[in-house]
């Protein structure tokens, strides 16, 4: 059995990313293949949006497609960078294996409503009442799309952020440690979505 794994809520050392490991997704529920395995995550922000970009090892597709490769999951925004408020992070309910965040996520994007309509996911605060529908955008490895800050309570855009993912029927990947989000430092135009490392 593993052991759980305990990470304090503090800022990754590269601001706005986190990479995450390969291969180390998990057969959590015993359904078994595909076990989506999270690349890295990149958090970013200009005076109006948080933008948010996840790619991944192998390909996945949109929920709303039906196909078993459909990435679900949560991104978790503490916007207040304090672990007194908001709720736990949603991987510490499959802690172990995942690791186990100590956090108050106050807002989150969740995955699974892009079934309920395809090309928009629901942005949720503690509670998981619904506060903004926006866009997202699926590539045959990543997803991405914008938050307006005006929907994360008027938040500046400084978060710290987590995600956690699964394919339809169970969860497969988690970050192990936590990132704080990026000012953007070139236009959101002129940024390359699907490839992390071709931003600037």
């Amino acid at each position: 059995m593993a052991a759980v794994v305990s990470i304090a809520w503090l800022p990754a050392p590269a601001m706005g990313e986190l990479v995450d490991a390969f291969g180390d997704a998990q057969d959590v529920l015993g359904q078994g293949p595909p076990l989506l395995d999270i690349d890295t995550m990149f958090i970013f922000y200009d005076g109006s949006f948080l933008h948010f970009e996840v790619t991944f090892h192998a390909p996945i597709s949109a929920p709303s497609l039906g196909q078993p490769d459909g990435v679900v999951g949560n991104l978790a925004f503490d916007t207040g960078q304090n672990a007194a408020t908001g709720s736990p992070p949603p991987q510490n309910q499959f802690s172990p294996p995942f690791a186990t965040l100590v956090a108050g996520v106050d807002f989150g994007v969740d995955l699974f409503s892009e079934v309920g309509h395809p090309g928009f996911v629901d942005v949720v605060d503690a509670n998981v009442v619904v506060v903004d529908t926006v866009p997202i955008s699926y590539g045959p490895m990543s997803f991405s799309g914008s938050v307006p800050l005006a929907s994360l309570g008027g938040d500046d855009g400084v978060v710290d952020f987590a995600v956690a993912i699964g394919a339809p029927g169970q969860a497969t990947d988690a970050t192990d440690v936590v990132g704080t989000s990026e000012l953007a430092s070139v236009p959101v135009e002129d940024i390359t979505w699907g490839s992390i490392k071709s931003r600037y």
